[in-house]
């Protein structure tokens, strides 16, 4: 019924965030696009990082989404969140391109359901490779037993929980994890594989608008000066 099509990194300066997102990933800028609402990084994986700019809030979303969703039907998408007692924040109204909702989740987790995949342009990696792929999308939770059994309800084969050992979810593309808030004060928004990890560690170190978290050889943390946190993984070649 549902589908991952990315996250919001909020900002109140989108050409600052723009610039570094585009630095880090080592992607070219769009001319003209970091002055408008949204800007929009293609990753490989199929999920988007949507940068947005607080100033341009045409529809005083309150709470804003922190997620995008996407589904065919949304009079049944719909219907599916309220029989789970979710609470519907904004009910289906006619967008740019596209039609959608809100609805809150378990732990205050603001959703957007599209009827279909974002209609913006965006910015893909220059190579056509596969050099940053998407894995997970953290949700972090109080109960992960209890919020598990509602979302997977209507979100089968996406959600899945931080202890999970299942191979063939495991393989899958993206997953929306549910982890405990217990373990950690702060958890990063999502998990990226990359071919670029000293790279990346080289771009950073000279990127003021983000600051290292934990780092081995194999991984690092990576926070933005919104807060918002990346972890990238080493990704090795089978």
């Amino acid at each position: 019924m549902f589908e991952a099509e990315g996250l919001f990194f909020h900002s109140d300066a989108l050409r600052q965030a723009v610039y570094a997102y585009s630095e880090l990933f080592d992607f070219p800028v769009i001319p003209g696009l970091c002055d408008g609402p949204i800007y929009v990084l293609d990753l490989a994986g199929g999920l988007k990082l949507i940068l947005d700019d607080y100033r341009f809030d045409t529809h005083h979303f309150d709470p804003k989404p922190a997620y995008v969703l996407t589904s065919p039907d949304l009079e049944e998408a719909l219907f599916a969140v309220k029989r789970c007692k979710f609470e519907i924040t904004l009910p289906i109204v006619k967008g740019t391109g596209m039609n959608f909702f809100l609805f809150r989740g378990e732990d205050e987790h603001v959703f957007a359901v599209c009827d279909r995949r974002l209609p913006y342009r965006t910015a893909a990696d220059p190579s056509g490779g596969e050099r940053h792929v998407l894995k997970d999308i953290y949700l972090p939770v109080r109960h992960v037993a209890k919020a598990y059994e509602k979302y997977a309800s209507i979100m089968q084969g996406l959600v899945c929980r931080y202890d999970e050992q299942d191979p063939i979810r495991a393989a899958s593309s993206i997953r929306l994890k549910l982890v405990p808030r217990t373990l950690r004060p702060q958890w990063p928004r999502c998990r990226i594989q990359t071919a670029e990890l000293p790279h990346m560690q080289t771009r950073l170190r000279q990127n003021p608008h983000f600051r290292l978290g934990a780092a081995d050889e194999r991984m690092l943390e990576v926070w933005d000066s919104e807060g918002n946190g990346l972890v990238f993984e080493e990704r090795r070649h089978s």
